[in-house]
């Protein structure tokens, strides 16, 4: 059956399957599977590396091609693999870098190669068992991955997001010699999970499935989040042991950020003597709640009748939010165009920029508008708001679905002096050049086997 589409596909998989040994080391997760069989002796020199995310669409996706860029800059030749070759940076992919995307698979599929993941682990197999089929839909790609490994071997595996690092960690735990993982963890999604009625109404289900995280996670090579609140939440969550997740910070800010603020644009709302503009940057998906902004800005409307807002992203929420727009009478006043290419012209040219977001696992958008210089104002959610901006003292912060606090904040701000130099200097901690040192110095460790 072939797992392998996209640009490239993977010949005589079934024959390769056949010679593979079924074998497997027994693995002592608390040593996390430093002796495991390795393709590669220990060795700090540019190789054969693959970047893992689920599609091209989004803030991972962007995050992702950094990391391709930086690992080139390494001398690394990258391949990316993805569940769906679709998404707004697909066009930005470097043409050197080979693209794959894995290809899903039937149940019994999946359980043969599960079988091999938890080879010596009856128990966790059993757990396995009582976990929501939900919880795991993404190990539909496992034996794609599993085949790319075995395959291709690279020598370093970086999977992004909590569901395509608990498919990495499960792949090689299958194969016979895996290459070293680090998973990167963005988002706030056991946090989310904690909060649901389902987590309420069973719980036991969801013990077993963080054991089951838990115990994939803690045979990676390294673990490493976009902020400290999402590795809190591996650690107080999952039960991720402390020691193995560090933060490895967005790498954000870049000199092509600043050339593309610095393009012209022709939108009559972003010229220098048009009414004050803020600008909202995101998915129109729930998570983000432009709603709450939405509700805000009417009541800003009631004192600062000549301000107007632009909400630039697209998303399942469109329609639900153009109709709020137009029953809160503020047809005229607020634009939503949907995906722009070049969001960062509009934010330089903003009065400010706004985030209302229930969950942010850094918040990329709000680093960017530092980086144009721009004021911001965002809801204290979970948990990168809060530390992109210092408790406060970058922006003001509010409390996550209060319209009045958010309502007074856009006001405080709008009437506020502009300092752009602080905001500008505090965004270099987002640099490209910075996350550059970080995540060398974090490669250069797992292939050099000193984590």
């Amino acid at each position: 059956m072939k797992r392998l589409g996209g640009n490239h596909s993977l010949s005589n998989r079934a024959d390769h399957t056949k010679r593979m040994s079924y074998n497997r080391v027994v693995i002592d997760t608390a040593q996390r599977n430093r002796h495991k069989t390795r393709m590669n002796t220990p060795s700090s020199a540019p190789g054969h590396v693959a970047v893992y995310c689920p599609d091209l669409g989004g803030g991972v996706a962007h995050i992702a091609l950094a990391q391709i860029d930086i690992l080139q800059a390494a001398g690394h030749t990258v391949d990316l693999l993805l569940h769906r070759d679709v998404g707004e940076y697909r066009a930005q992919v470097p043409a050197d870098v080979r693209i794959l995307t894995l290809e899903s698979a039937d149940s019994e599929s999946i359980g043969q190669y599960m079988r091999r993941a938890l080879s010596g682990h009856p128990m966790m197999r059993i757990r396995a068992r009582y976990i929501s089929p939900n919880r795991l839909t993404d190990l539909e790609f496992l034996p794609a991955l599993v085949d790319y490994l075995e395959t291709r071997q690279p020598v370093l595996l970086l999977a992004n997001v909590w569901n395509t690092v608990l498919v990495a960690a499960c792949a090689c735990a299958a194969v016979q010699r895996s290459p070293r993982l680090i998973g990167l963890f963005h988002g706030t999604f056991f946090a989310e999970a904690a909060q649901r009625r389902s987590a309420r109404k069973h719980p036991w289900r969801w013990r077993h499935f963080y054991a089951f995280c838990r115990h994939f996670y803690s045979q990676a090579d390294a673990l490493a989040s976009v902020s400290d609140g999402v590795g809190q939440d591996l650690v107080r969550i999952v039960g991720v042991a402390h020691p193995q997740v560090e933060t490895l910070s967005n790498p954000v800010v870049s000199p092509r950020l600043a050339a593309r603020a610095a393009e012209p644009v022709t939108h009559a709302w972003l010229q220098s003597d048009a009414p004050p503009l803020i600008v909202a940057v995101g998915r129109l998906s729930p998570e983000k709640n432009h709603a709450l902004l939405l509700h805000a800005f009417a009541r800003l409307r009631a004192s600062r009748p000549d301000v107007r807002l632009a909400i630039l992203g697209e998303g399942s929420e469109r329609t639900h939010l153009e109709s709020l727009r137009d029953e809160l009478g503020l047809t005229e006043c607020v634009l939503m165009p949907g995906w722009v290419d070049n969001p960062h012209a509009w934010m330089a040219r903003a009065t400010m920029v706004a985030l209302s977001s229930n969950w942010e696992g850094l918040g990329n958008v709000l680093i960017e508008a530092l980086a144009c210089g721009v004021p911001v104002v965002a809801t204290d959610c979970p948990h990168g708001p809060r530390e992109v901006l210092d408790h406060g003292r970058y922006g003001r912060l509010v409390p996550v679905n209060d319209v009045d606090a958010f309502a007074s904040a856009i006001e405080q701000t709008l009437d506020a002096d502009r300092n752009s130099d602080l905001l500008i200097a505090r965004a270099q901690h987002y640099s490209v050049a910075a996350a550059t040192q970080r995540y060398r110095a974090l490669v250069q460790r797992v292939l050099a086997g000193s984590l």
